[in-house]
């Protein structure tokens, strides 16, 4: 089952609320302490998000006097690497314990010169409970350069908060390149009661609508986990162009999943002869195609003995929904498992369609009503959705 997330409540400027005091040192990056090599002159309070590498895992972590959203300078990071490694430079909020059950509110402004995907340049922040970790976070949803962005996360800290800290990403996926720069930061932390005016609020309009087909991964605005293993390799040209560089081993796989409960996708308005499943590969392969629902439970599974048929030069796989002898309806699809019972051959491999085609645009990206029930049931809590 999917873990209790996190509060997270819709953006308001806190200037609507009169002024309140910045936490977060240096927000300019105007400083710099030289001897230390960080922006703050306590040294336990930076960190990184990688702690085995910590700050190797940057190619440039400086102060930056030639770009800046306002004042003279700004924060430089880059990371050139491309290894398996996320670059992320946190800072730690000393006495967390005194803001527990409180709202946090943090802003600062962006510039992305390159990322290697979207959703990799951003801001994680990470409270620390007596129990499993609460993380909020929000990224630059393209990979192309961008201007000053400002991006936004609030949310309700939790009661038993032990610990808290917030990381400015540079690369937040493996294999992944980037360089941002970061300015003019802002971090506030007020009283829960500041913000009853604003729990009503709605999250409807962030929801995304598909039209008749939904592609994996290309159709998503945010996109779910690629993951993949037993010989799987991406050469690095298309996201679903895999290098095989020697025989898979059995039961090897690709898998697409949502990992957070406002990236599922609803299906709740079809039956299951409508929704039909459709890949286009490279290769005759023998796999199973398994599908999941929104608390990990397997919905049924469909094996493609046979293999595919020919179409213009590749191999086209499809089955209905139906097809898979589903345990329940599908309401809501949180994980496309492609698990091949076979080895395949070393050389490429490329998947060039792997989608959900729908009789109507009418399956929506966030929780169903389905969804909704189970969290009731479980006592995960409300909790409200940003767009990041």
């Amino acid at each position: 089952m999917f873990k209790r997330i996190l509060t997270l409540l819709p953006l308001f400027g806190a200037a609507a609320f009169g002024a309140q005091t910045n936490l977060w040192p240096n927000p300019g990056f105007e400083n710099w302490n030289t001897e230390l090599d960080l922006p703050g002159d306590v040294a336990w309070q930076w960190t990184f998000r990688d702690l085995n590498r910590k700050r190797s895992s940057f190619s440039v972590l400086e102060q930056n006097a030639k770009e800046a959203a306002s004042g003279k300078c700004s924060l430089h990071l880059k990371d050139d690497s491309a290894d398996r490694t996320v670059s992320g430079f946190g800072w730690r909020v000393p006495k967390p314990h005194v803001y527990a059950g409180k709202v946090l509110d943090f802003s600062i402004k962006v510039k992305q010169i390159q990322a290697g995907r979207p959703n990799t340049v951003g801001v994680v922040v990470v409270a620390l409970t007596k129990g499993k970790p609460v993380q909020a976070e929000r990224f630059i949803p393209t990979a192309k350069p961008t201007g000053w962005e400002k991006l936004n996360i609030r949310l309700t800290l939790p009661a038993d908060l032990t610990g808290l800290c917030i990381y400015l990403m540079c690369a937040n996926h493996f294999n992944t390149t980037a360089e941002a720069y970061f300015d003019d930061a802002v971090l506030t932390i007020e009283e829960q009661t500041v913000m009853k005016q604003t729990e009503k609020a709605s999250v409807s309009d962030y929801r995304k609508e598909f039209g008749t087909i939904i592609r994996f991964p290309q159709d998503l605005p945010f996109p779910w986990n690629h993951e993949f293993w037993g010989g799987f390799s991406r050469d690095g040209k298309s996201q679903t162009r895999y290098d095989l560089k020697q025989k898979t081993v059995p039961l090897a796989g690709i898998r697409f999943r949502a990992g957070r409960p406002d990236r599922l996708i609803d299906l709740s308005a079809f039956r299951p002869e409508q929704v039909k499943f459709s890949m286009l590969a490279s290769r005759n392969a023998k796999f199973f195609l398994n599908l999941y629902s929104c608390d990990n439970g397997k919905l049924g599974a469909f094996g493609f003995k046979q293999g595919g048929r020919p179409e213009n030069g590749m191999f086209r796989y499809e089955c209905t929904l139906a097809d898979l002898k589903l345990s329940a309806a599908p309401s809501d699809l949180s994980q496309i498992f492609l698990q091949f019972t076979e080895s395949l051959e070393p050389g490429p491999f490329e998947i060039r369609e792997c989608a959900l085609i729908l009789p109507t645009p009418a399956a929506k990206l966030g929780e169903s009503a389905a969804f909704r029930e189970f969290l009731a049931g479980s006592g995960s809590g409300n909790h409200v959705w940003t767009q990041d």
